[in-house]
């Protein structure tokens, strides 16, 4: 029912209305009015618009705060996987210069064996 009204800035343009809107349906069905307390709605309606109006700021402000902790953690995650590329590029360059030191010794064994033949 709410959402019929909508809420202007600051949440009082359609007050009147919303007011009016429920005592129309007070007097429509006596018996639904035993169940919901038209009364406390009217008497807190300040308090519902402005929870509304709160809300609607709180979920407007969640898709920026959303993304600035995207960026936050995309950020982490690069500076993380750039740290973990270097370190692997650091052994990859470790294990190929002891191949290529492997590879020396077992030629000059193998020329050393020939020799001796």
């Amino acid at each position: 029912m709410i959402a019929k009204f909508g809420v202007a800035p600051g949440g009082r343009q359609y007050y009147a209305e919303f007011k009016e809107e429920l005592g129309k349906m007070k007097r429509l069905d006596p018996e639904s009015a035993k169940d919901i307390s038209f009364d406390l709605i009217e008497e807190n309606v300040d308090r519902i618009v402005e929870a509304h109006a709160f809300l609607k700021r709180l979920i407007s402000d969640y898709d920026s705060k959303l993304m600035n902790v995207i960026v936050r953690h995309e950020d982490d995650f690069l500076a993380a996987y750039k740290t973990h590329m270097s370190k692997v590029e650091k052994q990859l360059q470790l294990l190929k210069s002891k191949a290529r030191e492997q590879e020396n010794k077992m030629n000059n064994d193998d020329r050393i064996i020939r020799m001796e033949k």
